[in-house]
């Protein structure tokens, strides 16, 4: 509510701004919806001719409001962002659910830079991909990997740890070279 908002509650204020930024900057700022459905198609094509497993398959037909864990209702524009996304991902190997949960370790957007200019972002060579996103897709297996993560060494929780911070120290600097957004709005806090 207004309240919320007003009385400083940081989740309400960010959904507000999101929501603010999904309907009034996407669309202005970025390409076309026709541009991203063509894009979408190249896309498919490129991941359809790669040896790709069922799961990437499904993309192909899945509907995003299918994959979330939780039910958000996206404009049509968004949810070609998302599907978008999610191909390129999907190119990695990466299953992306969300806006949120799937580019928390910045893996993500890592690989969106690297799919479009692998010479500023090199997969392979650049990006950590040992993170505790990495070791589990689904719900399931979260809660599982965190009971075994609690059982193990403090060392196996700082390397995870480390490696998301060092993909948006790579985020960042990949988005300094860009030059189109101010150094303050790209700090990444936890580092």
């Amino acid at each position: 509510s207004n309240k919320d908002v007003m009385n400083g509650n940081k989740q309400r204020t960010l959904e507000l701004l999101w929501r603010i930024f999904t309907v009034c900057y996407l669309p202005k700022h970025l390409s076309p919806v026709v541009q991203l459905n063509d894009e979408i198609l190249i896309l498919t094509e490129n991941l359809s001719k790669f040896n790709c497993r069922s799961i990437e398959k499904q993309l192909f037909t899945t509907d995003i409001n299918l994959l979330q864990k939780q039910q958000i209702e996206y404009t049509p524009f968004i949810q070609l962002l998302i599907k978008w996304a999610q191909l390129v991902c999907a190119h990695y190997k990466f299953w992306l659910y969300d806006l949120q949960e799937s580019f928390i370790d910045g893996r993500a957007f890592l690989y969106i830079i690297s799919y479009y200019l692998p010479s500023l972002c090199d997969y392979s060579r650049d990006i950590k991909h040992l993170t505790t996103l990495a070791t589990c897709q689904t719900r399931d297996e979260h809660i599982q990997f965190n009971l075994e993560l609690g059982q193990q060494q403090q060392q196996l929780i700082s390397t995870y740890e480390r490696n998301v911070k060092s993909n948006f120290r790579l985020l960042e600097e990949c988005i300094k070279q860009f030059g189109t957004f101010s150094s303050d709005l790209i700090k990444y806090e936890y580092y």
